[in-house]
C-alpha cells in the first residue's frame, strides 16, 4: 500500500528466467490505480530495474571499485 495506490493493497510479482549467461527479469505490479499516480509506477519500476541491471552487469575482473 502506498499513497500512489490510494491506500489500496497491490501485489508485486517478480520472475527470473535464465537466458544463456543472462537473466530475464519480469515484474508485474497488479492492483495499481489506472490514473496518473498509478502510471508513475511504471516509470519508477523501470528506473529501479535499470539500477539493478547496472549493478549486476558483468564487469572485467580486477579490483572492486572504491
Amino acid at each position: 500500500m502506498s499513497e500512489a495506490t490510494k491506500g489500496v493493497e497491490s501485489v508485486v510479482a517478480l520472475t527470473f528466467e535464465p537466458r544463456g549467461d543472462e537473466t530475464e527479469v519480469t515484474l508485474r505490479h497488479s492492483g495499481v490505480p489506472d490514473d496518473e499516480m498509478g502510471c508513475q509506477h511504471q516509470e519508477g519500476w523501470t528506473w529501479v530495474l535499470s539500477m539493478l541491471a547496472e549493478r549486476f552487469v558483468s564487469r572485467p575482473a580486477g579490483p572492486a571499485p572504491a
